[in-house]
């Protein structure tokens, strides 16, 4: 005897969507604009490393005028 139930689910679940690949312009964008990012964090570390330098170079300079 072959079940005439079947399965009552009717297909209702989560859809999940694949992820779409950005077109090659697009990508080119979103890479210019991290580089640039990256960038300008990185200019700015340099910029408080060089500034913490000249302090410590001005303070040695004091003790040593002292």
């Amino acid at each position: 005897i072959i079940s005439s139930q079947q399965s009552q689910e009717k297909g209702k679940g989560i859809m999940i969507e694949e992820p779409v690949k950005p077109k090659k312009k697009d990508q080119s964008r979103l890479d210019e604009e991290a580089a640039l990012k990256l960038q300008a964090e990185f200019d700015e570390e340099e910029r408080l490393a060089r500034e913490k330098a000249e302090k410590e170079q001005e303070a040695n300079i004091a003790l040593i005028e002292t």
